[in-house]
């Protein structure tokens, strides 16, 4: 016989059972992805923020589909489809409408940004015997990171510069100072040939352009394939210009310089990098 005070206990127990079954396929989901099964953690999430399009974790199920897309199959036509997704069903959800569209900017990622990662830049012409810069990246706060660079002329350090960088809304952005109250913007999405836009970098008014997105590039590094080639202008002195090669998850690998000629000559490039 059932009295009103083990009713509370068997509503406890009802929804404590309700629930869980709410959320197996999301915690199924989370098992198959931190053991390397990404295809079946894709398709867990996605059945589980589908059936349950209400439930709270409905839009972090189609924001970890859409990194293991992005990050570890590298499939980013099906990465960003799932953001989009995101904000367009969740767009009172702030932090990930945040988070989705960094996603979709880097969606190839063409400026990974990422505590740790590490670059090493030399002249093209003596292979960084001449000019060498190390760049080191460091998460100074969420989403805003400072990388270092140290110059070295021969085995000489001359001098070094760090500045900031950021990611938002659909733009990579540059400033001197962690708040970002003056910033450059040096990428932005989408990624279209011929487009472009303009900005102010150490002093200079700038025009930007993607020339190229399928550009190739081949650097002490490696050989790199489908980059984007952004052509700098500085509208003080047009006609000169400036070309840097930006490669899939990895950042810029070679830059460039040209005259009105349109003939251009290496500048620097890639010599190694470390990702953590």
């Amino acid at each position: 016989m059932t009295t009103k005070k083990s009713l509370p206990i068997i509503y406890f127990v009802i929804f404590t059972v309700l629930t869980g079954c709410t959320s197996y396929k999301f915690k199924k989901a989370k098992s198959f992805e931190k053991n390397g099964y990404f295809p079946q953690a894709i398709k867990y999430y996605l059945e589980f923020a589908s059936q349950y399009k209400t439930h709270k974790l409905a839009p972090e199920a189609i924001y970890r589909a859409a990194q293991l897309y992005q990050k570890e199959l590298k499939i980013y036509s099906e990465a960003k489809n799932l953001y989009f997704d995101l904000i367009n069903k969740y767009p009172e959800n702030k932090e990930f409408v945040r988070l989705a569209k960094i996603g979709i900017f880097n969606s190839p990622d063409y400026f990974p940004l990422k505590d740790g990662n590490s670059w090493v830049e030399g002249d093209s012409e003596s292979g960084g015997e001449n000019m060498r810069v190390e760049w080191f990246c460091q998460e100074v706060s969420t989403g805003i990171y400072k990388i270092t660079k140290k110059y070295f002329a021969g085995k000489k350090l001359v001098t070094t510069i760090s500045k900031f960088y950021s990611e938002e809304n659909f733009e990579l952005r540059e400033s001197s100072e962690p708040d970002f109250k003056q910033y450059s913007v040096l990428l932005k999405f989408p990624f279209d040939k011929d487009s472009s836009w303009e900005t102010e970098r150490d002093n200079k008014k700038i025009k930007i352009t993607i020339v190229d997105t399928e550009a190739s590039a081949k650097t002490m590094a490696g050989e790199f394939n489908n980059c984007l080639k952004i052509r700098y202008e500085d509208l003080t002195f047009p006609g000169s210009y400036k070309y840097d090669y930006y490669a899939q998850d990895v950042g810029i690998v070679l830059t460039t310089v040209s005259s009105k000629t349109k003939k251009e000559y290496r500048n620097s490039e890639l010599l190694s990098y470390k990702f953590k």
